[in-house]
C-alpha cells in the first residue's frame, strides 16, 4: 500500500519546507551581512537538567558545536540586528499561519521567541535533540537557511523512522527557503557535522 503522506498520523506530514522566502536582493544582503563581521557572534549553550530539575545552561561542544548571535529588535545595540530581527518576525507572522491552515491546525494566536542567527563551521554539528523543554515552552520550530554553499550540515529526523539509527529523514539545505516542524520529543533532530564551507541560518520558535 503506497503511505499517505497527509495523513494526520504521519509525522512527516507535519514538517513543511516554503522557498523563495524573501526578493533576491534581500537574500543577498542576508548572506553578505552573515559573512561579515557585524554578527557578533559566541559559542551557543545547551541546557541541562540536573537530578534535581534545576537547569543550567553551558557550553558542550561534543553536543552543540556552533556560534550564535541572538537577535532582538529592542535590546540589541546594533541595528542591523533589529533588521534582521524584525525581517524574521514578519516572515515567521506570514508563514506561521499558512503553516497552521495546510496541516489543519486552528489558529488561536502565537508569539515568537528567541531569534538567532547561527554559525556553523567545519565539523561544527548539534546531536539529536527536540526544542521543547520545561523552560522555554515552544510549539514549532523554524529554521531559515541562508545559504547553501557548504557541505554536510543538513538536518536530520531521528524518530521519524530509528532513533540514532539510519537512515534518517535528511532534509538537504536550500538556500533562502524555510522550515517548519513541531518542537515536541517527536521531531528528535540533529544538524550533521559540516565538512567544508560555513553553515548560516536563523531560527526561531512558534509558542501557541
Amino acid at each position: 500500500m503506497k503511505e499517505d503522506f497527509r495523513h494526520p498520523l504521519n509525522l512527516v506530514n507535519y514538517i513543511r519546507i516554503y522557498k523563495n522566502i524573501v526578493y533576491e536582493n534581500i537574500h543577498k544582503n542576508l548572506i553578505e551581512i552573515s559573512k561579515s563581521s557585524i554578527p557578533k557572534f559566541k559559542k551557543a549553550s545547551v541546557n541541562e537538567i540536573n537530578r534535581i530539575g534545576s537547569q543550567k545552561s553551558r557550553v558542550v561542544e561534543n553536543i552543540r558545536s556552533t556560534e550564535h548571535w541572538p537577535l532582538d529588535n529592542i535590546n540589541n545595540d546594533s541595528k542591523t540586528g533589529q533588521y534582521m530581527c524584525n525581517l524574521f518576525k514578519n516572515i515567521l507572522s506570514i508563514n506561521i499561519r499558512k503553516y497552521m491552515e495546510s496541516v489543519g491546525l486552528n489558529n488561536t494566536g502565537f508569539s515568537i521567541q528567541n531569534i538567532e542567527l547561527l554559525k556553523y563551521t567545519k565539523d561544527g554539528h548539534y546531536v539529536f535533540h527536540h526544542d521543547d523543554c520545561s523552560s522555554y515552552h515552544r510549539t514549532f520550530s523554524c529554521i531559515y537557511f541562508i545559504n547553501d554553499d557548504y557541505e554536510g550540515g543538513e538536518l536530520s529526523f531521528s524518530t521519524l523512522t530509528n532513533f540514532d539509527k539510519p537512515p534518517h529523514l535528511t532534509i538537504p539545505p536550500e538556500a533562502n527557503s524555510l522550515i517548519i516542524f513541531p518542537s515536541n520529543f517527536l521531531y528528535q533532530h540533529q544538524i550533521n557535522p559540516i565538512i567544508t564551507g560555513e553553515r548560516y541560518s536563523i531560527i526561531g520558535w512558534i509558542s501557541a
